[in-house]
């Protein structure tokens, strides 16, 4: 496998190409994600409350996981651990178990999604672009850590979140059934 040393200016870069190569989550349709949205989000402050970040360094760790999760579909280790903190890259470890099959064996995906890696992480990468730039819109109306009240606010009174609501295999096998 190979190994690719990132630098600063591709763990900035990488949230622009996501869109290029995954797609995004157009302004006004979140709600048509809300499950995973709500589930990831649940996620970040749950990890948040084990490893306080501000949301700047949030917006430090995402690259991490948006890497980890491109580094199965690319067949590549991506090396950041040279140019992040050591507690940006233990939350992004520790979010990211939360909806990766390879890290988490909670969950369950068929060998049809184990052989289409980019079908598989398309839609938690997808996600974690929108938080990405979800971040700063809260940090400009609430202040520094926005994020973390608005999670405070909106997203923690959510009590119908399920243990992985995502049903990350049945979302991709109702994609490919309707290609």
């Amino acid at each position: 496998m190979e190994v690719k040393e990132l630098t600063n200016y591709d763990i900035k870069r990488i949230i622009s190409r996501v869109e290029k190569e995954f797609g995004k989550i157009e302004k006004g349709t979140e709600e048509d994600y809300n499950p995973q949205l709500n589930y990831i989000e649940y996620g970040i402050y749950e990890v948040y409350s084990k490893i306080p970040i501000t949301d700047y360094e949030l917006q430090e760790a995402i690259p991490v996981i948006i890497y980890d999760l491109k580094g199965y579909i690319d067949n590549k280790k991506y090396d950041y651990t040279k140019i992040e903190e050591d507690k940006i890259i233990r939350f992004a470890k520790e979010l990211e178990y939360l909806f990766n099959p390879f890290i988490n064996e909670d969950i369950n995906i068929n060998n049809i999604a184990r052989n289409d890696l980019k079908g598989l992480f398309t839609l938690p990468i997808i996600c974690l672009n929108r938080i990405y730039y979800s971040i700063d819109f809260w940090r400009n109306r609430y202040g520094k850590n926005g994020y973390f009240r608005m999670l405070e606010e909106m997203v923690l009174p959510i009590t119908q979140i399920g243990k992985y609501p995502y049903a990350l295999e049945e979302q991709y096998l109702e994609e490919k059934d309707n290609e």
